[in-house]
C-alpha cells in the first residue's frame, strides 16, 4: 500500500508539473535543461502513515520547498514554516510493538504513541540528548549527553547516569592523573571513573 502510493505520488507531480511545461523544442531542449521540471525528493511516510512528506521544487525557486499528499487528498500541498517546524523526524527506533518511537528533536528526547498520536519530551535541557535506544525489555531509554550514557524510566522517569567519562582541561600535565583516579589513553583522553554515588 505504501509503496504504491508513493508511486502515485511521483506520477501526480509530475503530470501537475508536465501540465505548465510549454510544447517541447529542440530549441528548449539545448538551451536550458530545466523544462524536464524537478521531481520530488526525501520522501517519507509520517509517524501514523497518514501523509507523505517531500521536498519538490516546481516553481525553479532558489530552493526546495516541504510537500505533504495523503490517500485522502493526494493534491501536493506546500507547507508552512510552522507546520515544517512541527514535523516529526523520520528516523527513530520503534519498540518491538512497534506502538512507541523515540526521536531527537532540537538537541532533546521524545516519545511518540502511534496510539494516542502524541509526542512527550523525556528531556528537556540546554545540553544535547542524542541517540536514544530502548534497553533489553524496554522499560528505559538509553541515550547520550555529552561524553556519557544515561537511562531513564519510562515508568516514574527516573533519570540514571551510567558512565562517567570526563575530559583533561586544557594545559594539564600528561604526566598528572587525573581526579578520581581515572587514567589517560595514549590519545590524551581520559578514562572512565565510577558514577556519582548513589547513582547505580
Amino acid at each position: 500500500m505504501k509503496k504504491t502510493f508513493t508511486f502515485l505520488l511521483l506520477v501526480s507531480c509530475s503530470y501537475s508539473f508536465a501540465q505548465k511545461l510549454d510544447k517541447l523544442t529542440v530549441d528548449k531542449i539545448m538551451r536550458d535543461p530545466v523544462w524536464m521540471g524537478t521531481s520530488p525528493s526525501n520522501i517519507g511516510w509520517n509517524n501514523d502513515s497518514k501523509n507523505i512528506y517531500f521536498d519538490w521544487n516546481p516553481e525553479s525557486a532558489e530552493h526546495d520547498a516541504k510537500y505533504v499528499i495523503s490517500p485522502l487528498d493526494p493534491k501536493p500541498t506546500k507547507l508552512t514554516l510552522e507546520e515544517r517546524k512541527a514535523i516529526q523526524p523520520a528516523a527513530g527506533p520503534w519498540n518491538k510493538m512497534h506502538t512507541i518511537k523515540l526521536y531527537e528533536k532540537n538537541g532533546d528526547i521524545y516519545l511518540f504513541d502511534l496510539k494516542t498520536n502524541t509526542s512527550t519530551a523525556l528531556t528537556s535541557t540546554t545540553d544535547r540528548e542524542s541517540n536514544p535506544a530502548f534497553n533489553i525489555d524496554e522499560s528505559k531509554v538509553l541515550f547520550m549527553r555529552g561524553d556519557n550514557l544515561f537511562s531513564i524510566k519510562l515508568n516514574g522517569g527516573e533519570l540514571t547516569q551510567l558512565t562517567n567519562f570526563t575530559r583533561a582541561a586544557a594545559g594539564a600535565s600528561a604526566a598528572a592523573p587525573p581526579a578520581g583516579g581515572g587514567r589517560r589513553g595514549s590519545s590524551g583522553a581520559v578514562a572512565a571513573t565510577p558514577p556519582p554515588a548513589g547513582r547505580q
